[in-house]
């Protein structure tokens, strides 16, 4: 961002949800959400429709998972709840002395704030090691990830988590599926991403279109887009450059992610 906002380039990010970026320069915009808004609709979810009180959180240290933490943190001890915290850093493979004391903690459920969902599954299973189920929330790297869910059904069953979700009856979204498993033989994983990814160079074509090469220009024409009709359903990015609206409340039911009115 400082790089694009001196040489004056528009910068679209359709995939950066750390709440820090939200209006750090004139230059940037993204037309995927904010983690803001995902920590905010599970932390209700856990404190209102769980009725969660004191949540564990085991937290990857990395900017996508410190930023969901500081959000999800802030919101659930403001409606009353309690955190425990164990970080990790991104090497470590072994977290039996962090799901001890976990365990040990009286906790009502365990926040999986990971970056990927392979560290996700590494800690799911050293959980199963220990013949240990609490109730799980999970972040939107791990819910996304078809391979992930499957391969530890049982123990997310009733896992909630929130994500950027899909329209899977939108027609510009179903082109790209259907574009995407001509070419590689499969459906598309990480899907809220993958719409988002595709939508972005339209947009940037768009901009182009209207209001030529200046980046100025681009910019200011990405931060007033407004219902705007892409992959990713319609999207409107305001003034401080977050994309308007944001991410879906959902369960793993019966091995299946479903949308939690």
């Amino acid at each position: 961002v400082p790089i694009a906002t001196q040489a004056r380039v528009a910068l679209l990010s359709p995939g950066s949800s750390s709440p820090d970026l939200t209006n750090i320069s004139k230059y940037f915009a993204r037309n995927y959400p904010s983690d803001a808004s995902q920590g905010v609709v599970v932390a209700e979810a856990a404190y209102n429709k769980k009725a969660f009180r004191k949540v564990g959180i085991m937290q990857e240290q990395t900017p996508y998972a410190q930023g969901l933490f500081k959000v999800f943190n802030e919101k659930f001890t403001s409606l009353g709840g309690s955190i425990v915290k164990e970080e990790f850093p991104s090497t470590v493979t072994d977290f039996r002395s962090q799901l001890t004391k976990m365990r040990e903690a009286n906790l009502e459920a365990v926040f999986l704030d990971t970056q990927t969902p392979a560290v996700s599954s590494r800690i799911l299973k050293q959980m199963q090691d220990m013949n240990w189920k609490p109730q799980l929330i999970i972040a939107d790297a791990t819910i996304g990830d078809p391979a992930t869910l499957t391969a530890n059904a049982a123990i997310l069953e009733g896992a909630i988590g929130a994500e950027f979700g899909v329209d899977s009856n939108n027609p510009k979204f179903q082109h790209l599926v259907s574009a995407y498993k001509e070419k590689y033989g499969k459906d598309p994983n990480y899907q809220s991403y993958i719409q988002t990814m595709y939508d972005a160079v339209y947009m940037y074509k768009d901009a182009i279109t209207s209001v030529g090469y200046n980046g100025e220009k681009m910019a200011g024409y990405l931060r007033s887009v407004s219902n705007w009709n892409g992959a990713s359903g319609s999207v409107t990015i305001g003034a401080d450059g977050d994309r308007v609206g944001g991410h879906q409340l959902k369960m793993i039911q019966n091995g299946k992610v479903v949308i939690l009115p």
